[in-house]
């Protein structure tokens, strides 16, 4: 009989993910070297997660899974429309390191 995951208890593909959230942030770690807005490069108020529902299509390997960590700050976190704002600029990046 499979154990049941409790609610806030991540399964074994996300528990990477749940461990770098999770952690208190360091000099070395994801969240602590994003320091700026993505999007204007303001000091960071929040720091968001973009995972793509076609990975590969954004840089990963076949069977792996990708994910973009970014700061936004206040002004740019209320912006109409912010997913496609953020999106937009991760692909501009992409674009940017294929050419």
């Amino acid at each position: 009989m499979q154990r049941q995951t409790a609610v806030n208890e991540p399964t074994d593909q996300w528990r990477d993910l749940w461990e770098l959230l999770t952690a208190q942030p360091t000099a070395a770690s994801d969240l602590a070297v994003t320091p700026a807005c993505l999007l204007c490069q303001a000091p960071k108020a929040y720091i968001g997660l973009f995972l793509p529902q076609k990975p590969v299509a954004w840089g990963a390997l076949p069977g792996k899974e990708r994910v973009f960590v970014y700061g936004l700050c206040g002004a740019c976190s209320t912006l109409p429309d912010i997913t496609m704002h953020v999106e937009a600029r991760f692909q501009q990046d992409l674009v940017g390191q294929r050419h």
